[in-house]
């Protein structure tokens, strides 16, 4: 017997025309008409695929130890606590006051900093659509750009807050008017201009979240320069759009010093922003986060390569986004790690040279799109299992008993910071005194730091095992002769297959809390009056 489907096929095409009318090639249905109301209907769409592709992390307090780090100055600033001056670290001021305001808004949870991230991947993703309609000849392609790169993001640990989750909304806006630019096919020399400032203003904003991106905006602006030339203007003006918009880039930065500055605090504004960054020795090289990063952005990078090969000739703004690759990738070897999280400045680039191929062969679209949907949860399952989750963060807590604690966290999980009742040193994020590459860097001698953190007598003392290949040895013995003598081990947190987080507790509870013999001058860092 024939049974009526519940669903016709036109019914089915009807309502896949109302959900995803920009994914199809017949003409949109009367109510989406509006572009306003496309608009509204792609950002949900683009929303609802980031919230399912980090639905797995929203809430874990203890994701990429980075922003753990990040989540915590961004909650003490709110307490009256000073970057640079009361916790130290070499970041732009920007980021921290991103985070600073994620809790202002929804409160000092992992929760508030996470929805703050996925805002600005769906603003992001948002963008690269926009600039993928500019060199697709379909409505497949830009959907597909947006979505792989919110796939791809959790390739690259980018599943959380990590700084180029925030800055590259900027960068891809900034991009996305220097494209504009290129592909009209005359504009007139005031816009240019007004543009070039815009596009200043936006590389300054997001050089205060993370300073190599002043390589790609250093970029960018020449490429305006060059588009001003090419319109016929003469080089007294030229010059002066080049001084006028670096002035843009830079004023943030110096506005930030200038702040510090009147607070009493530039020398260590200074120091920590810019001194200490040419103090630091080169980062090591684990061949394994190389590997990861290179299985992630390989496939992309190929097809990118294809899409170009095919082209009978490659058009201006189709050079302008190789250029920016180029500038990315440049920043990538500056920094001489290769983390996956740094390799996400080059994935928009990279997506919007694959649209070529993906305009010419749907199919290469959709299976991207499948690998990613499929790789993304795996990948972000693993980096779980690695790093850890609520119930480590929680098991690690239970086995302190109820506070208040004082904790000294030298290695183990930086939201555990949060945790602690006191304030031993300025040098709360466990990588400053705990990695070789920092010994000479923070203005201090790390050695004799962890001497005095000790002499303190913390309740608790947190650090892994086995030790660090690129750890501070030095550092580390000195820690682990108080440690074997004093201190006794509680509790063995495991995460991944061989990583052991371990608690140390005083023998003798009786002791004096560190907090009680704390004094303002102890969590100064260094040149602070």
């Amino acid at each position: 017997m024939n049974e009526t489907p519940l669903i016709r096929a036109a019914d089915a095409r009807r309502v896949a025309d109302f959900t995803f009318p920009l994914l199809t090639d017949t003409s949109l249905a009367q109510p989406l008409a509006s572009p306003r109301v496309r608009t509204a209907a792609l950002l949900l769409v683009l929303l609802a695929v980031a919230i399912l592709a980090r639905f797995q992390t929203l809430g874990n307090p203890v994701l990429e130890y980075d922003e753990q780090f990040y989540r915590f100055v961004g909650e003490q600033m709110l307490h009256g606590q000073l970057p640079y001056v009361d916790i130290w670290d070499r970041k732009p001021i920007g980021l921290f006051l991103i985070y600073a305001a994620a809790a202002g808004f929804w409160g000092e949870t992992a929760l508030a900093y996470q929805a703050m991230a996925l805002l600005f991947v769906v603003a992001t993703a948002w963008t690269l659509y926009a600039m993928a309609q500019r060199l697709s000849r379909n409505r497949l392609t830009p959907f597909a750009v947006a979505t792989l790169y919110i796939f791809w993001l959790n390739l690259l640990e980018g599943t959380g807050g990590q700084s180029p989750v925030f800055y590259l909304l900027p960068v891809c806006l900034a991009a996305s008017l220097v494209l504009k630019s290129f592909a009209q096919p005359w504009v007139e020399e005031r816009r240019l201009v007004l543009r070039g400032w815009a596009v200043a203003v936006l590389v300054g904003l997001a050089v205060q979240i993370k300073y190599t991106v002043v390589l790609e905006g250093g970029y960018f602006l020449l490429a305006m320069l060059w588009l001003l030339h090419r319109s016929g203007i003469g080089y007294p003006r030229l010059a002066a759009c080049a001084l006028g918009w670096g002035g843009a880039v830079m004023a943030p930065t110096v506005l930030a010093g200038l702040v510090y500055l009147g607070l009493g605090h530039g020398q260590e504004w200074w120091f920590a922003n810019f001194q200490s960054v040419l103090l630091r020795k080169p980062l090591h090289t684990d061949l394994s986060d190389l590997a990861g990063s290179l299985a992630a952005m390989v496939p992309l990078l190929v097809i990118a390569g294809w899409s170009l090969s095919r082209l009978p000739r490659i058009r201006t703004q189709t050079r302008f986004v190789i250029g920016w690759a180029g500038a990315a990738l440049l920043a990538i070897v500056a920094l001489w790690s290769f983390l996956p999280h740094y390799w996400m400045p080059l994935l928009p680039p990279t997506l919007l040279l694959c649209v070529m191929a993906f305009d010419r062969a749907r199919a290469l679209a959709f299976a991207a799109l499948l690998a990613g949907g499929i790789a993304s949860p795996l990948v972000v399952a693993h980096s779980i299992w690695l790093h850890g989750d609520q119930r480590n963060y929680d098991n690690m807590l239970a086995a302190m008993g109820p506070g208040p604690h004082c904790i000294f966290l030298f290695e183990g999980f930086p939201a555990l910071n949060g945790a602690s009742s006191c304030r031993l040193t300025p040098f709360t994020f466990p990588g400053h005194l705990n990695a070789g590459w920092e010994a000479d860097a923070l203005g201090i001698d790390t050695v004799k730091e962890v001497k005095r953190i000790m002499r303190q007598r913390p309740d608790f003392v947190v650090r892994t095992s086995p030790f660090w290949e690129f750890g501070n040895r030095e550092a580390s013995a000195a820690l682990m002769a108080v440690l074997e003598r004093d201190y006794h081990v509680i509790h063995v947190e495991r995460t991944g297959r061989r990583w052991l987080k371990l608690i140390y507790a005083l023998k003798q509870p009786g002791t004096p809390s560190a907090a009680s013999r704390e004094t303002p001058a102890s969590r100064r860092s260094p040149g602070a009056t």
